[in-house]
C-alpha cells in the first residue's frame, strides 16, 4: 500500500510503471528533511588569547530524487532484493577551510571598550544592535556601513523607546543606546588606524565618551562607516556584558 502510493500507472500505451506523481513528490519532500543537510561555510572562532582560529567547512548532502526512484523501483520489483539505497550528492559550502585560512584574519587589529548603564529598556538596545552587527566580514576596500548592516531600526524590528538626544535634548524615543554601539565601533575602528568615511558628533556633549570620539547614527541619514583598507579580511566581534560593550 505504500508503494502503490507513488506509483504512476501506464497509459496511453506506455508499458512501464514508474515512482512519480504527487504521492511520490510528497514522500520525496519528506524523505529530504530526514536525509538532506545545508553546507556549512568555513568560518571563524575566537581561540586562546582571543586570536582567530578557522573554523573548517563542512559540505551538505542532497538527495538524488531520480536515481533513488530507480533504486527504489528495482527493489519493489525484485522477489528477493528488497532494500533500496538512498543516492546522495555531496554539495559543497561556498567558503572552504582553505579559503577561510587565506583570509589573513589571524590577530587583533583594534579593540574598544565603553561602560554603560540606564533603564533596561536601553540596555536591551544595545544587546540588540550589538547582535546586529557581530560577527561581520569586511573584505579588503569594502566599506563598512552601520546602517547598512543593521538596516532600518525601529518598533517592528524589535527596538524598545529609551532616552535619545533630539534637537539638542534628552528626549525619550525608539532606539535609544543604539549610539552606545556605533561610538564603540567607531573607536575600535579608530584604533585599528582604518580610514573613516562618514561619522557624526552628538548634539550634546557626553563625558564618558572622549571628546570628539563619539559617533551618533539615524536611519537612513546619518551613517557610520569605514573603509578596511588593510588589504586583508576583517572580521567585527562584538561582546556585551552587564554593564560594557
Amino acid at each position: 500500500w505504500r508503494l502503490a502510493s507513488l506509483l504512476s500507472l501506464p497509459k496511453d500505451g506506455a508499458t512501464r510503471i514508474a515512482i512519480a506523481g504527487p504521492g511520490a513528490e510528497a514522500y520525496f519532500e519528506k524523505l529530504r528533511k530526514t536525509v538532506e543537510r545545508n553546507p556549512v561555510d568555513a568560518g571563524f572562532r575566537l581561540g586562546k588569547a582571543s586570536l582567530p582560529q578557522v573554523v573548517p567547512a563542512k559540505d551538505g548532502i542532497i538527495l538524488d530524487v531520480p536515481a533513488t526512484a530507480k533504486a527504489l523501483l528495482a527493489a519493489a520489483a525484485s522477489p528477493t532484493q528488497r532494500v533500496a539505497q538512498l543516492a546522495v550528492r555531496p554539495v559543497a559550502a561556498e567558503r572552504t577551510t582553505a579559503e577561510a585560512a587565506a583570509m589573513g584574519i589571524t590577530g587583533i587589529v583594534g579593540t574598544y571598550a565603553t561602560t554603560y548603564g540606564g533603564i533596561p529598556n536601553r540596555l536591551y538596545n544595545v544587546a540588540l544592535v550589538a547582535k546586529l552587527i557581530d560577527d561581520k566580514l569586511i573584505a579588503p576596500g569594502d566599506t563598512f556601513s552601520f546602517n547598512g548592516t543593521t538596516g532600518e531600526r525601529n518598533a517592528s524590528t524589535g527596538f524598545r523607546e529609551a532616552p535619545v538626544i533630539i534637537n539638542g535634548e534628552l528626549q525619550t524615543g525608539i532606539c535609544g543606546g543604539v549610539c552606545q554601539v556605533s561610538t564603540t565601533t567607531f573607536n575600535a575602528a579608530y584604533e585599528a588606524g582604518l580610514q573613516i568615511d562618514e561619522r557624526w558628533n552628538h548634539a550634546l556633549y557626553i563625558s564618558h565618551y572622549p571628546l570628539a570620539r563619539d559617533a551618533t547614527v539615524n536611519y537612513p541619514d546619518q551613517d557610520l562607516k569605514f573603509t578596511n583598507d588593510t588589504g586583508k579580511w576583517l572580521w567585527l566581534r562584538t561582546f556585551v556584558g552587564s554593564g560594557s560593550l
